[in-house]
């Protein structure tokens, strides 16, 4: 039962790299968890109902402040710096609109 609770494990890591959402990390902890139940205990019913409960209360629970945060620093990385789009730091360069209030001297030969 141990390499079912591994491929588990890889499965939902895969999914959450491409979801980026945090609902396969709360299941790959609750895995995790069941994986090491399996060292302990050999029923299977035990492990289904851990990995179902941890998993659902992480959801719950852990998830929406953990996205709160996530927001919250990617807002931070935003403000910060705004690079171009081919990758180099932007600098604000502020023109003088000013006319010159001397005018211009025009010579004629």
């Amino acid at each position: 039962m141990l390499y079912i609770w591994l491929a588990v494990i890889v499965a939902l890591i895969l999914v959450e790299i491409f979801s980026r959402n945090l609902t396969a990390a709360c299941f790959i902890v609750s895995a995790i968890i069941a994986a090491i139940c399996t060292l302990f205990h050999e029923e299977y019913v035990l492990e289904v109902c851990l990995f179902l409960i941890i998993g659902i209360l992480l959801l719950i629970f852990v998830r929406p402040n953990v996205l709160v945060h996530l927001k919250n620093y990617e807002k931070h990385e935003e403000k910060e710096e705004k690079p171009k789009k081919d990758g180099s730091k932007t600098k604000e360069i502020k023109k003088d609109n000013k006319k010159s209030s001397k005018p211009k001297k025009s010579v004629k030969k």
